[in-house]
């Protein structure tokens, strides 16, 4: 696939919603506010937690966003969402994250109208060293830090024109 760059503005235009997702949703169905504490490019880079949520945008344009959080922050959302308690990562913790990724994915696409974007299903991949390989034809993939009450995650994401 030819490596199709995205101006600033189209770039902020797709990351902004993502921001307010990710905000809203953790604001709306986990009663706490996430705060952003860094934007970075991602080159090779190894994530320091060991869950990841993975979800797939594709329309006009088409792009990967991924939910990245340690096994405490995991462990809290399962137990914000259903008001059960875990104290390891378990099934449940996995699809309590799936679907916080799934709504963070959902609410984003409804911002992003013009793109005409479907939704993929969360994919959850759990370890240690995990290492980001966005396709060579994505340019600039970011990672957005975030902390909160509930802990720290990230959220990693790029796309391309399709």
């Amino acid at each position: 696939m030819v490596k199709t760059t995205l101006d600033p503005t189209v770039t902020a235009e797709l990351i902004n919603p993502i921001l307010s997702a990710t905000q809203r949703i953790f604001e709306n169905m986990l009663g706490c506010v996430p705060r952003r504490t860094n934007l970075s490019l991602i080159e090779g880079w190894t994530s320091k937690y060991r869950i990841r949520a993975v979800i797939s945008l594709s329309g006009k344009i088409i792009g990967t966003v991924i939910f990245s959080l340690p096994d405490k922050t995991a462990c809290e959302i399962y137990h914000r969402l259903t008001d059960d308690t875990a104290t390891t990562v378990n099934e449940n913790v996995i699809d309590a994250v799936a679907e916080v990724c799934n709504m963070i994915g959902g609410a984003a696409k409804a911002q992003l109208e013009k793109y005409e974007l479907k939704l993929g299903i969360p994919n959850v991949i759990q370890g240690d060293d995990l290492v980001i390989h966005f396709p060579t034809y994505i340019e600039q993939p970011l990672s957005l830090e975030f902390t909160s009450d509930i802990g720290d995650f990230s959220i990693e994401t790029g796309f391309v024109r399709n």
